[in-house]
């Protein structure tokens, strides 16, 4: 899916549009197939082709026959506090990356004392900085990081539905070390 920012109405023609690529690649693979049998490709002309592709090792595998889908989480190993509703659009396995939708999560961050109930409203300051928050409530930073813990709200979550991608390691692992 190469989609930055859809409305799901979007997606689903999008869907359709991939649909009959799909079907239109499916006939022409069954003519290439039916051609490629009866012809014999020189070495230099395969590894022509390899060479041109974003991987030659899947591309190697693939035309030895040895080629195996890597396994995929259902769902990713990360969390991005922006993002929710992630789903799982596709694996391009020449660049092994996934594609995913989801909708964009507004946040806000607020201080709180660390005795009262967690929310937006017994907040003291939406300051990132705990020094200017310190400072404006007269504590030391000491003090003040000791009795006061900064916390992260969701204020709106986007109808909108977005698109990227991310690496096959970092979907399943949740980092791309």
């Amino acid at each position: 899916m190469n989609c930055f920012k859809h409305s799901r109405e979007a997606i689903t023609t999008e869907c359709r549009w991939v649909k009959k690529k799909q079907l239109k690649n499916y006939i022409m693979n069954k003519i290439i197939t039916v051609a490629l049998a009866s012809a014999k490709p020189s070495v230099e002309a395969l590894l022509e082709l390899i060479n041109a592709t974003s991987n030659p090792t899947v591309a190697t595998e693939i035309l030895l026959g040895i080629y195996e889908d890597p396994t995929i989480n259902p769902t990713p190993a990360f969390e991005i506090n922006s993002q929710t509703n992630i789903v799982f659009g596709s694996y391009d396995k020449f660049t092994e990356e996934i594609a995913y939708t989801y909708n964009r999560v507004e946040m806000v961050s607020a201080w709180l004392p660390n005795n009262v109930d967690v929310s937006l409203e017994n907040a003291v300051s939406r300051n990132m900085w705990p020094e200017d928050v310190a400072e404006s409530l007269k504590l030391s930073v000491e003090t003040f990081k000791a009795n006061y813990t900064r916390h992260n709200f969701v204020t709106n979550v986007d109808t909108d539905l977005l698109c990227t991608t991310c690496s096959l390691k970092k979907w399943n692992t949740g980092t791309n070390k």
